[in-house]
């Protein structure tokens, strides 16, 4: 019979086994980050969103995606009903799902190696402003993706 003390360091060491060979099905984008270049801008001046990041495992194949939108704050709150249209400096990189709500594709089906690039934009109205950005992606070995998210006030002057 195997004694109280052997037992428990027999199953302890089952239990850690276990665990170790278990991978994290999310994404970890905790090296992921955005910022932009300054927080006021002139009317139609070029506003830089500028996104970069790595992942651990580099060599794991997926896609990542870059979704934006610009908010007019009214009284201090979001206009949810309205999203701001923007100029872009290169639209032929930006995709849209309807007007107000962008997106970038920074890796389809490609390693997840280092990345940084940017977008640069403009807002032709002044006023305060919120950008929202996600960053979200997804690979084979971590199929439920991972997201990061972050907000960015903006003040459009004449």
């Amino acid at each position: 019979m195997l004694k109280k003390d052997s037992f428990i360091f027999i199953f302890t060491c089952l239990i850690t086994f276990l665990l170790w060979g278990c991978k994290d099905v999310y994404l970890d984008m905790n090296n992921v980050n955005c910022k932009l270049d300054k927080d006021s801008y002139a009317k139609n001046e070029n506003i830089t969103l500028t996104y970069y990041g790595y992942f651990e495992d580099s060599n794991d194949i997926g896609d990542l995606r870059i979704d934006f939108t610009v908010y007019k704050l009214i009284n201090g709150e979001n206009d949810f009903e309205n999203l701001t249209e923007v100029d872009f400096e290169n639209p032929e990189n930006i995709s849209s799902f309807s007007e107000g709500l962008y997106y970038v594709t920074i890796k389809e089906n490609e390693e997840m190696s280092s990345f940084k690039d940017s977008i640069v934009f403009s807002i032709n109205e002044s006023g305060e402003y919120e950008l929202f950005v996600a960053i979200g992606g997804s690979t084979y070995n971590h199929p439920y993706g991972g997201t990061q998210t972050f907000s960015f006030p903006i003040t459009i002057t004449e």
